[in-house]
């Protein structure tokens, strides 16, 4: 499958196919389904095999770019596209079985083989009887924009991917939940949530283009996270636009590298995707988001008690962990966050027989150590950064202090015991 940008769909589509945010039908009859068939406004028509009475249920919602649907049928069906368009379906086949009837050939979908299958050259589908499937359409320009992003070429050409996947791998896994949960999420009307589901439409085209299997191998990418300035410039991005729709090809972009390569920078660094970093940050930033509408009542705790000094101390500690890479992490900017005084913020730290200031400077040292460990291909001036030391003589100094050795050492010595190379005495 390749293809360039062009037009989704053809202009006649629009007077028989058209965007709508949620749809559901239950058809139990044929004259249910010829009205369904006239007035359902989706891209194909549905009929069963002779002799049969319908029993199909459907539910999703649709744009002009992007569809998503569950299936469930007793009595199998037959559908026919109502016209051709430069649309891709991926389903996955909870029951049953579904075969595609391809001007290429035939294809066959079952709760063990996922389907990714084009729009165009499809003469008819056919699912068997006691039938179930999560499915999603995307227009094949999405999927072309989403490859470049998430990979720097800018040929917006897509890769050839097979026409059908086992579903056995971690990322195969990983996108069917991910296309079962915007489903869930479209049908049951949550799509007015426009922070998150663009969000996630983004990133199942991003799983998507990494787990499908191609017909060729992909080209080897260059080994290697991104640079510490380019990592901070994606951190300061999300921070000063969480509050608004927001997607990973315009932090990456803001940062000057791949979407990839940023992907793979931020599990190594905050040990999550790109994608839930922004998800968990546009959670913890809402009730501050609230608190600036006027109007707009902040949520509070059962009874409208203040929180106890416990969950302040972990939400500090949380905030320290996220924020680690900044220079300017500060009591102030924390006390800020929390909606409480500098003087309160230490107080709160005051149980822990920990200080703010000490908490920091340990859980700097801590990562920039696991960075010399796991990362022996980042330089120690770029460890020091990505652990937020702004001064190199600070972090020599402290990192001596703390394990009585220096990065440069440390680094080896963990070199030596991967290659097995340690003197046993």
């Amino acid at each position: 499958m390749t293809g360039r940008i062009e037009p989704a769909l053809p202009s006649r589509a629009r007077t028989l196919w058209r965007p709508q945010h949620v749809f559901a039908a239950s058809i139990g009859s044929r004259a249910q389904l010829a009205a369904f068939n006239d007035h359902g406004a989706i891209a194909v028509n549905f009929d069963v095999l002779r002799g049969r009475a319908p029993r199909i249920r459907i539910s999703g919602g649709q744009s002009e770019t992007f569809s998503l649907w569950e299936t469930r049928s007793g009595s199998g069906f037959v559908t026919h596209p109502k016209f051709n368009a430069r649309l891709v379906t991926v389903r996955f086949v909870t029951s049953g079985r579904i075969t595609y009837h391809h001007r290429r050939g035939n294809f066959v979908g079952m709760p063990q083989v996922a389907t990714l299958v084009g729009f165009d050259q499809l003469r008819s589908v056919e699912a068997s009887p006691d039938f179930g499937a999560v499915s999603a359409t995307i227009a094949v320009d999405v999927l072309a924009a989403a490859h470049g992003a998430l990979t720097g070429d800018r040929t917006r050409a897509l890769p050839r991917l097979e026409t059908v996947a086992e579903v056995g791998s971690d990322g195969m896994r990983a996108l069917y939940c991910t296309v079962a949960r915007m489903q869930h999420r479209v049908a049951a009307g949550l799509d007015a949530d426009l922070y998150m589901l663009p969000l996630l439409q983004e990133i199942m085209s991003y799983q998507l283009l990494s787990a499908w299997p191609r017909t060729e191998a992909a080209p080897v990418g260059r080994a290697g996270g991104v640079p510490a300035r380019a990592m901070r410039t994606a951190l300061d991005y999300i921070e000063a636009n969480v509050a608004r729709p927001l997607a990973l090809s315009e932090i990456a972009a803001a940062a000057g590298v791949s979407v990839r390569a940023l992907q793979d920078t931020f599990r190594t660094e905050t040990g999550q995707s790109l994608g839930q970093f922004v998800i968990a940050r546009r959670a913890q930033r809402l009730p501050a988001d609230l608190a600036d509408r006027p109007g707009v009542p902040v949520p509070r705790r059962p009874g409208g008690m203040p929180a106890p000094r416990e969950d302040l101390l972990t939400r500090a500690q949380d905030l320290i962990e996220r924020e680690l890479h900044r220079a300017d992490l500060s009591p102030a900017r924390v006390a800020a966050r929390l909606g409480i005084s500098v003087r309160k913020l230490h107080l709160v730290f005051e149980p822990s027989g920990e200080s703010f200031t000490r908490r920091v400077l340990a859980r700097r040292l801590a990562r920039a150590d696991r960075l010399l460990r796991d990362a022996p291909d980042r330089s120690v001036t770029e460890v020091a950064y990505a652990a937020g030391f702004e001064s190199l003589s600070t972090f020599f100094r402290s990192y001596r202090a703390a394990y009585g050795a220096s990065p440069g050492e440390r680094r080896a010595e963990a070199g030596r015991a991967r290659d097995g190379t340690d003197d046993p005495a």
